[in-house]
């Protein structure tokens, strides 16, 4: 979701507005002295965002609250100070900011409608606080404040043991960093998975995955001068890329919206994505916000029938200008599409000067489609039953405080019962409530998050067979606010699931969906309105879908990692394997990879199996001492440069086979490189680089910070790389999560972004590095094929300079060393 700056020309104000004070300018709350009011104004609106300070005389003015009650107080659940302004017309736009003595935001509320601003503040410290009332819109405003002492107490589901179980998680991409994934499993075992790009010039990043979410290919295009790309992305005439999303229809159409700098575009494939047309500019209103796409139970594709709708808001605005009314409207714009994505006509607008974030967009098994959205401190649900022609409103659940997240989940279930989950302000708790006759009553909320997940930010939700629900979240084990939390905070992805969500008192298993921490520090929640960049690299949410077989799949970010500042995140997905919601059967940790598809060009008809480029297993470790020894499996390692002259008839000029994983909250990496002379390097790192371009920004590289030792043995198609654990910060004990292996060719040297080419990766695995001997026998010392000492370059462009092979046969020759040394011990499943 995004805030558009507008620059509008007004009239300087006629009159100077006076100083505005509040009466009385401070109070107290105690246990006595439960209740206060005050007033304030006149303030006159300055599109003032974010809180200001200094805090500018005619449109801004503070009231000191002081809290003197002491945590005792607070041990009854759900107990807190609401704070509450109140002005009389609803065209006037007032924000509300609450500070702690130290100065630190604790709490805010900017709908973009309505004539109040609430939050609330669970179980506060002891001490004085600064309530800041800020003029966004409107001239001369006058208000009512009041803070209280109240509850909002949640009782909690029953909560079930857990005997869920996910793959480990899987990076979809090495090279891309983006937030906020959404994730489609769509027929035949395939996975989509897509997220903003940060590049104006491209839309946003796709990737398909054919074999239920192990690996994964993206379907964007690509910008190089030197390093032809035959792949076309969804839209690639569009301007701009951000808030995607992906469903398809009952014909087999998959439809993806990405909005655009004035519009939404539209792509539509037939064929689950090798082929796209697009229609860039596709809704029927300019200057828009977040669209959503949902399918019609009516799709014919070129019939008469509605095929499938767009939903999405008037684009937030901020003033630069004093302001006597809104720039515009905030509405919901429905459009529709009867010609399979061609074209797109408006079929109505709602929640008109009552929307503040726009929640999920989904339809029913009966063709109903449903809104879930949040405005005036309320949880609300749009349904229509005659496709979008009408729409009814129903209010969800009434909060104290508006809940804390923009966007909130729903869905529904094959039995057509209605499930919508928030985060609560204040507390933020995960709650969440179902209706069983289509969103006309609601039962009352249901708390989701435990003690081990007490802070919980971004639900969402996903139906599945009657009953069968599931509601994922970041969740932090720290009771604190999201936006200040202490940089030690660690996150974790979760998820809750129900067999019986629809019923009055539903039990939920609860489990971990990341095996390491998934962000360390605070989480912004405030959109665009945040401006630290590490506590909004998250962006606004992630996704969940539950597969035919009854498997959640969830697409989340990671950028818990200590040594980027800021962190940028990695897109990863894990699939349930095992547990509630399955079929019984043995749980597998991690999945075949697959032969003969290292194909170049990707995606191509014309494409051929490149076997120096195609990974025959996963990647394996050994271990001996304080030594690590990595080994890839190939289809062929005998010459390493076929890779290169086998795609883009020797354009390429390197080629890189990659093994990545995390630990110690450290993203490591260990490589081989070859060039076109046939020198080949070994090297590893454990900083991966964005560079300084901002072109680069959401894109990694993998540079040479040290050089590495290893050997290649043509007669088992394998590469081998030592990697010493001092020098990689590991210790035996450690876990190696998400260990993949990926190739890649390219032209690493070009001063263009993704420069270098993914073309095969392995499924992921956690292994753990074991603490003692297994007695397994020392492998044999590998026959060399290569030798070299020219340079080579790391994956990106780093330049690096050792005696490659040769370097490589003087270590081959160290392990023929005696036999009495200790064997190399295999590793062990790390979960």
């Amino acid at each position: 979701m995004r805030r558009l700056s507008v620059s509008l020309a007004f009239a300087v104000l006629a009159a100077v507005v006076a100083a505005p004070a509040a009466t009385p300018q401070k109070g107290t709350l105690s246990p006595l002295q439960r209740s206060i009011r005050w007033t304030g104004g006149p303030v006159t609106g300055a599109g003032l965002a974010g809180g200001p300070d200094p805090c500018p005389s005619v449109s801004c003015e503070d009231f000191s609250l002081t809290v003197d009650i002491g945590p005792s107080f607070w041990q009854r659940p759900g107990g807190g100070v609401a704070i509450r302004i109140q002005w009389e017309d609803r065209q006037d736009d007032l924000d509300l900011y609450v500070y702690d003595s130290a100065g630190s935001e604790v709490a805010h509320s900017f709908q973009v409608a309505g004539d109040f601003e609430e939050v609330f503040l669970a179980a506060p410290a002891h001490g004085t606080y600064i309530v800041r009332t800020v003029g966004f819109d409107g001239t001369a405003v006058t208000y009512d404040g009041r803070a209280s002492v109240t509850s909002i107490a949640t009782p909690a589901v029953r909560a079930l043991p857990n005997d869920m179980q996910f793959t480990p998680p899987t990076i979809v991409d090495p090279q891309i960093s983006a937030a906020e994934p959404g994730v489609l499993q769509a027929p035949g075992g395939r996975v989509f998975v897509t997220a903003p790009s940060a590049i104006e010039s491209l839309s946003s990043h796709v990737w398909r995955s054919l074999d239920g979410a192990r690996t994964f290919e993206v379907l964007d295009n690509r910008i190089s001068a030197s390093f032809a790309d035959p792949r076309h992305g969804p839209c690639s005439d569009a301007i701009g890329g951000a808030d995607g999303d992906l469903i398809f229809d009952r014909t087999g159409r998959l439809y993806f919206a990405d909005l655009e700098s004035f519009s939404v575009n539209v792509a539509v494939s037939m064929d689950w994505g090798d082929n796209w047309t697009c229609r860039a500019i596709s809704s029927s209103t300019p200057l828009v916000d977040r669209p959503w796409l949902a399918p019609a139970s009516t799709a014919d594709g070129s019939g008469p029938n509605i095929d499938a709708y767009l939903a999405y808001t008037d684009a937030p605005t901020v003033s630069t200008q004093p302001v006597t009314k809104q720039v515009k409207p905030f509405e919901v714009h429905l459009d529709v599409t009867t010609d399979g994505g061609e074209h797109w006509t408006r079929r109505n607008i709602y929640a008109r000067s009552l929307i503040h974030g726009p929640g999920r967009f989904f339809t029913g098994p009966d063709g109903t489609l449903y809104h879930a959205f949040t405005g005036e401190n309320a949880v609300w649900l749009a349904r229509s039953r005659d496709q979008g022609a009408t729409v009814e409103l129903a209010k969800v659940s009434q909060r104290v405080g508006l809940p804390a997240n923009i966007f909130i989940g729903g869905d529904t279930d094959a039995a057509g019962n209605v499930f919508v989950a928030w985060v609560d302000s204040g507390t933020y708790d995960v709650l969440y409530s179902s209706s069983v006759d289509h969103g006309a009553h609601w039962r009352s909320p249901r708390r989701l998050n435990g003690p081990s997940s007490e802070t919980a930010v971004m639900p969402w939700v996903a139906a599945g067979r009657a009953g069968d629900v599931a509601v994922a979240w970041y969740g932090a084990a720290a009771d604190v606010s999201p936006g200040s939390a202490p940089a030690s905070t660690a996150w974790h992805a979760w998820v809750a699931r129900s067999r019986d969500a629809a019923a009055k008192e539903p039990g939920f298993e609860a489990a971990r969906l990341s095996e390491t921490p998934t962000h360390l520090g605070p989480i912004c929640v405030g959109g665009q309105s945040c401006d630290d960049t590490a506590a909004r690299s998250l962006a606004d949410f992630f996704q969940i879908d539950i597969a035919p077989d009854g498997a959640i799949v969830a697409a989340y970010n990671d950028n818990g990692r200590l040594q980027d500042a800021p962190p940028q995140p990695y897109v990863l997905v894990t699939r349930q394997i095992a547990g509630l919601g399955m079929p019984p059967r043995s749980a597998s940790v991690a999945g075949l990879e697959r032969r003969g598809d290292a194909r170049f060009p990707p995606r191509s008809g014309g494409g051929e199996d490149v076997p120096a480029l195609d990974f025959s297993a996963s990647p394996s470790v050994a271990w001996r001492a304080d030594t690590l020894r990595l080994s890839f499996a190939l289809a062929s390692v005998g010459d390493p440069g076929s890779a290169l002259t086998a795609t883009n008839a020797g354009i390429a000029t390197a080629a890189t086979w990659l093994a990545t994983w995390k630990a110690n909250d450290r993203v490591e990496y260990a490589a081989m490189t070859t060039d076109v002379s046939g020198a080949t390097s070994f090297f590893g790192g454990d900083h991966p680089d964005r560079g300084s371009d901002p072109r680069l920004y959401p894109y990694l590289t993998y540079p040479e910070q040290f050089p590495l030792e290893g050997v290649i043995d043509p007669q088992h198609g394998s590469i081998t790389i030592d990697i010493p654990l001092g020098t990689f910060h590991l210790k035996p004990g450690d876990v190696l999560h998400s260990m993949q292996a990926f190739s890649l060719v390219g032209v690493p040297e070009a001063a263009t972004f993704l420069s270098s080419q993914l073309v095969d990766m392995t499924p992921s695995q956690s292994l753990a590095i074991g603490t003692r001997s297994s007695g397994v026998r020392e492998p044999r010392a590998p026959r060399v094929e290569h030798r070299g000492t020219l340079p080579a370059t790391g994956l990106g462009g780093s330049p690096i300079a050792l005696p490659a092979l040769g370097g490589a046969f003087a270590f081959a020759l160290w392990l023929r060393g005696p036999r009495r040394r200790k064997p190399w011990n295999r590793h062990t499943a790390g979960r």
